[in-house]
């Protein structure tokens, strides 16, 4: 199936014109193509052509449902020759000889189970040959995951692309792969330590009676020495020559000379000398230590650039050698060199000299000397390039699947190779007809769990598996420049289930829960934490989303967040709100873009919290409302004393005060707190840490700020009884406003108003020797600062009669977004939670958003991910979006039990708007071979569908069977070969 352009009539006023039939070869029946839009603002028209009519089916169900499920086998394979290398964890096989169940290295350094094997036949070999020297044997339908040289655009080809695209017009290379990481083997047990191992094999003499190795370099001598076994030592012959001995004569044999002889070393020259078969598949410790020996002792680095080689006069060991960089995810060639004359005629033998390129991170020197001189690359990073496609003559070929997402594992020399789009037609054709404004593709993550957050690189390299099988499609379906276009504007979003949420805050930022504050990297699932309305909402996923470029959101109230570029945000715009649009959701970078209008204002107005947040209730040992006052108008140095004229706060304060205290009378308004035996109050300010405290230096406890809404309510109260104002501002409105000189109380007390649905802000207000005043013959000085906060709230902060009798005709609070500043790179996480509306609290009660709008999801290889995975999915659909589930039940990575496709069909399948179109085996292209394969399987019952039930099967054949009748005069079978 492919997509067509068309150039659309000229509409012309008062005329209705229908758009022109594409044209038809004579003599063949083709479907009829089908317009995507209705053209109803001039502009240009897009087309499906369908192959078969299972395809049309979808399409129709597509344009009826919001929710569709494609279910059905997947297409042909892609195949390798038998005698192709794979990598398991103790070294390789051949792929003639892997079995569903075992583990073959991929292209992480990880390690992936076989799942599926594909037997292809005969094919055509087509020798791939490569930069480094080395070569791959696959067909020619084989998929790689290249990047090309002149754009750095990474996309998934076949081997036939290599073959016309891998030179430039000048002969240069023009398509590259990257190298895999360091191969994780299991550690091994060597009786001769790597290192040393390295050290005789570069410099040591294998041929006499006792193991002797050269070296002037101290460092050398010193780790041999440290790394020998008990009773084990060096001894120097000469200045340069050392024998590896027992520290004490016995008659037993020298354990490394029998070693040596074991792996058939002992008696080799320099010139026979190998790497032993297991000391190439060792840990990568291991590894790098017997490459650190080889390198100490036969390896240079240049002056002038720092460029490093091996040399050697033994072909094997330089084969060896690039074995041991290709696992450790470098790159080498083998070049050879004449050896120089002899003063008889004859030559010196032929040198290899390798020079090899690794990742900056691989210590290649243990010698310090030789690391100082080496220069770490900032650019040309190891990969390797596509040399040339030879084409030989037929063998069998076989292909197999592995349970990583991306489908990448390891070959020949450890080369990366690849190994599935309807669905996509479908979402591009809405975005190109402006009914969708983005595309979002997902993939379940077998094995891996949710970790993938965690790799390296930045977000697009580690996406770069999954966007690389979708320019293939999108290339066909609107040409090449329009995918480029589509993926730099943002229409197209692509990322495994673990990137889903993918609308991320920095790990430290502060999550408000009904327990305390975490911080984003703490949250985990299952824990509660706020919605919109203030109620606790279960977090149902977290995700994390590895290193990110953030951006700080900062607001008009002084509160901010840092997150992603991609984070959604509960705005309303100044034009929004006057044509009553309500809020919208947008992205960082889209309010970043239009944080001020052309008149220098603020546009984007914040959704606000309405409602108190709702934490669990803790245990307090000194009344709310009497701690809100003696932060306030208290004295807690010494003793415990209040000043205040106000008999109705002195006498609510003496209710709560504990048994057998009171106040006395001190003088003029003060009142000192008599304990009579029961010091419970002082004990418990000294247990919070207020006894003895400066005005300035006075806080809420936290015990009282994450508490019940009643306790936060009754200690504002108390603090804005005594240091709280309320008047009315000049617009009529209610005015309320709170001043201390502590900063730390100020920012609690805001803290306080946004937990109760509140709005607050700060401002300071420097002091002033002129703000100096008398009172009752004393001059009152202001040595502090003061920090004012304005509040406005619909709850009443006050208790006191006089001043909660004017808490009336309360302003609408308003927050806008005043600045988006880029800072740097962080640590990311999003959570999904359960709340309806998608929405939680984030850092001072700050709303963020968690869902999708206005797009197209596609859930790609459903049938690998559980019941709960799914159930995820699904709830990420937003307001005028649709999904996409695409699976095969029969294809499954997963245990029965696990698998949650089946599941979810079955409960959803009589739900309306949604729609199932199971695609048989007849609407799928394959090689003969396979189908040969897969009839004779199917007459064995162990591979039903799992998890669905024969009345199900029939029930979707005789539903599919209605819409396959007569098909043959709707369109040409030959066409079915454009399809996959």
């Amino acid at each position: 199936m492919y997509m067509s352009r068309q150039r659309p009539q000229r509409i012309q006023k008062n005329k209705q014109t229908k758009p022109s039939k594409p044209s038809t070869k004579q003599g063949t029946s083709r479907t009829r193509q089908s317009p995507i839009n209705s053209n109803p603002n001039n502009q240009k028209q897009f087309y499906l052509d369908f192959k078969n009519q299972a395809q049309k089916l979808a399409y129709g169900s597509f344009q009826q449902h919001d929710v569709l499920f494609l279910l059905g086998p997947a297409g042909v394979g892609k195949a390798l020759t038998l005698d192709s290398k794979l990598y398991t964890r103790d070294g390789f096989i051949k792929m003639r000889d892997v079995k569903i169940g075992q583990e073959i290295a991929d292209h992480s350094g990880n390690f992936s189970k076989v799942t599926a094997i594909y037997p292809q036949g005969q094919k055509q070999i087509c020798r791939v040959h490569f930069s480094n020297g080395t070569h791959v044997d696959c067909c020619e339908e084989h998929l790689w995951s290249v990047k090309h040289c002149d754009n750095g655009w990474t996309r998934t080809v076949d081997t036939k692309y290599l073959e016309k695209n891998c030179l430039r017009k000048d002969g240069k290379r023009e398509l590259s792969i990257n190298c895999c990481k360091p191969v994780n083997f299991d550690r091994k047990e060597y009786e001769i330590p790597p290192y040393i191992m390295g050290i005789l094999l570069a410099e040591g003499c294998l041929t006499g009676s006792n193991v002797c190795f050269s070296a002037i370099e101290s460092e050398i001598y010193g780790r041999v020495s440290k790394e020998l076994d008990e009773g084990y030592v060096c001894k120097t012959k000469s200045n340069i020559d050392h024998r590896i001995v027992k520290e004490k004569r016995s008659g037993k044999p020298n354990k490394y000379k029998e070693a040596a002889k074991k792996l058939g070393i002992w008696g080799k020259y320099s010139y026979e000398k190998f790497i032993p078969e297991e000391y190439k598949y060792g840990s990568v410790d291991q590894r790098i230590a017997l490459l650190q020996g080889l390198m100490d002792g036969d390896g240079t680095v240049g002056k002038k650039n720092g460029n490093v080689s091996y040399s050697t006069t033994s072909f094997k060991l330089a084969e060896d050698f690039c074995q041991l960089v290709y696992s450790l995810g470098g790159t080498t060639r083998i070049r050879v060199k004449e050896g120089s004359l002899k003063e008889d005629g004859t030559r010196h033998r032929v040198s290899y000299r390798c020079s090899l390129n690794l990742p900056n991170d691989i210590e290649i020197f243990f010698l310090k000397r030789k690391k100082d001189i080496r220069v770490l690359r900032s650019k040309y990073l190891p990969k390797i390039y596509v040399d040339r496609v030879e084409r030989l003559g037929n063998t069998e070929m076989q292909c197999i699947t592995v349970d990583n997402p991306d489908h990448l594992y390891l070959t020949d020399n450890f080369i990366v190779t690849h190994n599935s789009h309807l669905a996509i037609a479908f979402a591009i054709n809405e975005v190109l007809a402006k009914r969708k404004k983005k595309i979002i593709l997902t993939r379940p993550v077998v094995e891996a769990g949710e970790n993938l957050g965690f790799l390296p690189g930045t977000f697009e390299e580690k996406l770069n598996p999954y966007i690389m099988p979708m320019f293939d499609c999108i290339e066909r379906c609107v040409g090449k420049d329009n995918a480029q276009r589509e993926i730099i504007d943002n229409a197209l979003e692509i990322a495994p289930l673990a990137y889903m949420r993918g609308r991320s805050l920095s790990v430290n930022s502060i999550i408000p829960t009904p327990y305390g504050k975490k911080s984003m990297g703490e949250i985990k699932v299952g824990d509660l934490v706020f919605g919109s309305n203030g109620q606790p909402t279960k977090v149902l996923g977290v995700y994390p989303q590895g290193i990110l470029k953030t951006y700080r959101v900062i607001l008009t109230d002084g509160t901010e967040v840092v997150c992603s570029g991609d984070h959604l945000w509960p705005t309303m715009t100044l034009n929004e709100k006057r044509h009553n649009k309500g809020f919208t959701i947008k992205t960082t970078d889209q309010i970043r873009e239009t944080v001020l209008n052309k008149h220098n204002q603020k546009i984007h107005r914040m959704m606000y919290v309405s409602n108190p947040v709702e934490f669990e209730p803790r245990n307090v040992s000194v009344d709310p409302y009497l701690l809100g006052c003696l932060l306030g108008d208290g004295c807690l140095r010494n003793t415990v004393t209040i000043s205040t004229i106000d008999l109705e706060l002195l006498e609510e304060c003496k209710k709560r005060l504990p048994d057998n205290n009171e106040f006395v009378f001190k003088g003029k308004c003060d009142y000192r707190v008599k304990f009579n035996g029961n010091s419970e109050l002082k004990n418990s300010l000294i247990k919070y840490g207020l006894f003895n405290l400066k005005s300035n230096k006075k806080f809420v406890p936290e015990n009282y700020k994450m508490n019940s809404k009643e306790v936060r309510l009754e200690l504002l109260q108390g603090l804005l009884d005594t240091d709280g104002t309320i008047g009315t501002h000049r617009s009529g409105k209610c005015r309320i406003q709170y001043t201390s000189t502590s900063k730390q109380l100020a920012e609690d007390v805001m803290f306080l108003v946004r937990s109760l649905g509140g709005h607050a802000y700060c401002r300071l207000r420097k002091f002033s020797e002129k703000d100096s005043h008398e009172y009752e013959g004393h001059t009152i000085r202001h040595v502090h600062n003061a920090y004012v906060v304005d509040i406005m709230m619909e709850l009443c902060p006050f208790k006191l009669s006089r001043k909660a009798v004017k808490h009336v005709n309360l302003p609408k609070p308003t927050k806008m977004i005043k600045d988006v500043v880029p800072c740097g790179e962080a640590e990311c996480v999003c959570i999904a939670v359960e709340a309806q509306d998608h929405l939680f609290l984030a850092n001072d009660f700050i709303v963020t958003h968690n869902t999708f709008n206005d797009s197209i999801c596609i859930f790609d290889e459903s049938q690998n991910a559980t019941y709960t995975q799914i159930k995820l999915f699904l709830s990420r659909f937003g307001e005028n979006s649709k999904i996409i589930v695409t699976g095969d039940p029969n294809q499954s990575d997963l245990k029965k039990q696990d698998q949650g496709l089946m599941k979810i069909v079955d409960k959803l399948e009589d739900l309306p708007g949604i729609g199932f179109v199971n695609f048989q085996a007849s609407c799928i292209i394959r090689h003969p071979l396979i189908e040969s394969i897969l009839g004779r399987l199917e007459e064995d019952d162990e591979i039903n569908l799992p998890n669905r039930g024969d009345s199900r099967n029939e029930e979707y054949s005789q539903r599919d069977d209605e819409y396959y009748e007569d098909d043959d005069d709707d369109y040409d079978d030959e066409d079915d070969d454009d399809w996959e």
